[in-house]
């Protein structure tokens, strides 16, 4: 004969009944019990996900203010582009050594300007960028 036996009671306590012994499962125990499960999972998943750190970005304005299409931000490895509004433009990048290429609309011409030195968590301006026409 089996002697292991389950009650549910109506106050929400299960009785678990197994030979020799008794004991109490409730609902509470049972939630607190996944949430430690939940965090310690969520602890886990984020110890393997990388930090960046803080966010350098280059900065700066474009004269005349509606004549480039495009702002480019080129280092070896990536390259960022942005659309300037009212003249201004930002974009986020890595530290580094960067080149940026403003692509014109016509009647002016493309511009480059070369070797902006970026700081790890700082924002470098490239100041006025004059485009001129040709």
């Amino acid at each position: 004969m089996n002697k292991d036996k389950s009650f549910r009671s109506t106050s929400n306590i299960s009785f678990h009944w197994h030979s020799t012994c008794c004991f109490f499962a409730t609902e509470e125990t049972v939630m607190k019990n996944t949430g430690l499960i939940f965090c310690i999972l969520i602890f886990l998943i984020g110890a393997f996900i990388p930090v960046r750190s803080s966010i350098s970005s280059i900065y700066g304005s474009i004269e005349p203010q509606d004549a480039a299409k495009k702002v480019l931000a080129i280092n070896a490895k990536d390259t960022f582009v942005v659309i300037p509004q009212a003249g201004k433009f930002s974009v986020a990048v890595s530290a580094g050594t960067w080149k940026l290429y403003v692509q014109a609309v016509k009647p002016f011409k493309d511009a480059t300007v070369e070797n902006i030195r970026v700081v790890e968590g700082k924002s470098t301006d490239a100041g006025v960028i004059q485009l001129t026409a040709q």
